[in-house]
């Protein structure tokens, strides 16, 4: 838990028991984000919210709701990133069946590349696509219950332009 309002009054606190190096990665990542959105201010406001309308019951329930959604957002962006993607390449003998699978059951676009094979020299359809780092694992569970064989590169995207991402012209003019 973070407290203080200042930055020389910011501490972390941590229970007393051992953490891994992982462990205190993200749970320091998870504070550091409170401590850059100023939550420290909305739960004063909160705060102050709860204190005027303390006769309310729905005000009670609005703030343990409100509380609850600071914490999963921060958990959020500790684990899937602010605006990150990831990039798939796959290489199945059965790329219609991973695509159709990717686009109905994902609604996900996907783009075939063709690749040609170094030792074999046989032709094969590449599948890429971009997935948002929330539904990448659900794309490798397609991937493995389709063909189990399947060859994937999975690598980091940090800016996508086009439909269901960012608008290229408004981000860049």
């Amino acid at each position: 838990m973070t407290i203080g309002k200042n930055d020389k009054a910011i501490r972390t606190l941590l229970p007393q028991r051992s953490f891994t190096m992982a462990e205190l990665q993200l749970i320091f990542r998870h504070e550091l984000r409170h401590v850059q959105r100023l939550d420290v201010d909305t739960k004063m406001f909160y705060a102050f919210c709860q204190a005027m309308c303390w006769f309310n019951p729905l005000m009670w329930i609005a703030m343990d709701k409100a509380a609850a959604d600071l914490e999963l957002s921060c958990d959020e962006m500790v684990l899937y990133g602010k605006d990150e993607a990831k990039l798939i390449y796959i290489i199945s003998d059965m790329p219609e069946r991973i695509s159709k699978q990717l686009m109905d059951d994902l609604d996900m676009g996907v783009t075939y590349l063709e690749g040609t094979g170094a030792y074999t020299g046989k032709k094969k359809k590449i599948i890429m696509c971009v997935a948002r780092k929330r539904v990448a694992p659900k794309v490798e569970e397609v991937v493995k219950s389709v063909d189990s064989g399947a060859f994937m590169i999975v690598t980091g995207a940090s800016e996508i332009f086009g439909q269901g991402y960012k608008s290229y012209f408004a981000e860049r003019f």
